[in-house]
């Protein structure tokens, strides 16, 4: 069969950030220049992307990492149209883990991350709680099988009634809220021994993951830092989502809804992942 070969034009349409920084807007533009991949590297078309708070920090620039370029996005999907210089795992055409334990809590579990977390603890035999708000989120994550959605708005105590449904404490909970609440909030949920895994980024110097030191050494607590994973992490979970085990909730808008969109999940209005479809 031979080689499949891709028109790549000059041009695409990309959100850019115009003055980053505190006061960043996003301007949708048709006519944003299409870079030439450089040694090792694959040049995608991209046919959709999901929204996550890390553009917006990345954009403020409030984590203390400039950006990368004025393109705003980094969880683009789509085809592989050209190859760079040395590449060869790739061909143009193609398409570009929890320890286990019994109780898992997920602050912001009706999220963009968070309700995968759902669903990949599910089909690990793990148990999965929940601390959100909102009737859909609540709709989200009962639907996708959490053993229990805890209303913080409408709960005095989140922490008791997480030890109350779990017998003790979560053994496990994932930040996935960027928040200084999140964060101060989350060892309360664990019993001795449990583990605060955090993954949502708060704005630098605003929150801090940790507790007590008496509470943490007498209780054995471990905190630790989750980015990406790596490639064998990748490959298992998309193998969940090939076999069907693990269903993502996506909510799709078009490319010129963008700005919309990122208001939304800003506001945290969003149940599941929002998605910005480019051929829209």
């Amino acid at each position: 069969m031979p080689a499949r070969t891709f028109n790549v034009p000059k041009t695409c349409r990309a959100a850019v950030c115009r003055n980053p920084g505190p006061n960043y807007s996003l301007e949708l533009v048709e006519d944003y220049p299409v870079p030439s991949p450089g040694p090792g590297q694959l040049l995608l078309k991209i046919n959709a992307t999901g929204l996550c708070l890390s553009d917006h920090h990345n954009m403020t620039g409030d984590i203390g990492i400039p950006m990368m370029c004025d393109a705003s996005g980094h969880e683009g999907a789509g085809v592989v149209v050209a190859l760079g210089e040395g590449v060869q795992d790739w061909k143009v055409g193609d398409r570009a883990g929890i320890k286990p334990l019994q109780w898992l809590v997920l602050p912001g579990g009706g999220g963009g991350v968070g309700h995968l977390g759902i669903t990949y603890a599910k089909v690990q035999g793990i148990r999965p709680v929940v601390i959100d708000t909102g009737a859909e989120k609540r709709a989200l994550c009962e639907r996708l099988g959490c053993e229990a959605f805890v209303d913080f708005k409408e709960c005095k105590d989140p922490a008791e009634e997480v030890k109350r449904i779990t017998g003790g404490g979560g053994h496990a909970v994932i930040v996935t809220g960027g928040t200084a609440a999140a964060y101060s909030s989350a060892p309360a949920y664990l019993r001795p021994g449990g583990t605060m895994i955090c993954v949502g980024l708060p704005s630098a110097g605003t929150a801090i993951a940790g507790a007590d030191p008496c509470a943490i050494i007498f209780q054995k607590l471990t905190i630790r830092g989750s980015l990406t994973g790596n490639q064998v992490d990748a490959d298992e979970a998309l193998d969940f989502v090939r076999r069907g085990l693990v269903e993502p909730h996506v909510t799709v808008r078009p490319f010129s809804e963008l700005k919309e969109a990122f208001a939304d999940l800003l506001a945290a209005k969003v149940a599941g992942r929002m998605v910005i479809d480019f051929t829209q």
